[in-house]
């Protein structure tokens, strides 16, 4: 389970608390960090502002997947993926104003697994219900049982 092996209980916050775009990604970097796969906060901030100066990543339906446009293998020790839930939506420049509240935080050491990872995660999100889902877990046991289980689902379905 690609998905669920890279997200660790400390990289996950239901409710998340950021109410701005640029809250968003200071605490997506701030839970990033509490997995103890950053070296350097400051380049993935950086790195992922960048990203999304050049085009959001926020989808139509409330979802947005943040990261960097290229794997930092100095400022991160390996992949991971941060996931945080706001209680209402905010502006993160998706289409026509829509407003997002879920937000998965991809970072990679390499773009093969990048490219994998969200590949992966494009299919999960495309699945009935998933994203229904998502935003029905209070906590972070529903939210990462709700990710395994469609996970396994899918794989099973390959």
């Amino acid at each position: 389970n690609l998905i669920s092996s890279l997200i660790d209980p400390e990289g996950v916050a239901v409710p998340f608390k950021a109410s701005t775009r640029a809250s968003v990604l200071r605490e997506l970097v701030a839970l990033a960090e509490q997995t103890w796969k950053v070296y350097d906060r400051e380049a993935l901030l950086d790195a992922i502002t960048k990203r999304e100066d050049q085009s959001t990543t926020a989808l139509s339906y409330g979802v947005a997947i943040p990261h960097p446009h290229r794997p930092l293998p100095n400022a991160i020790e390996d992949s991971f993926i941060v996931y945080g839930r706001t209680m209402r939506g905010i502006p993160f420049g998706g289409e026509r104003g829509a407003l997002t509240d879920i937000f998965f935080f991809v970072c990679c050491a390499d773009s093969e697994t990048h490219m994998k990872v969200m590949a992966r995660l494009s299919r999960l999100l495309l699945r009935p219900d998933f994203v229904d889902a998502l935003r029905e877990a209070d906590n972070l046991a529903e939210t990462l049982q709700v990710i395994r289980e469609a996970e396994r689902e899918l794989v099973e379905v390959q």
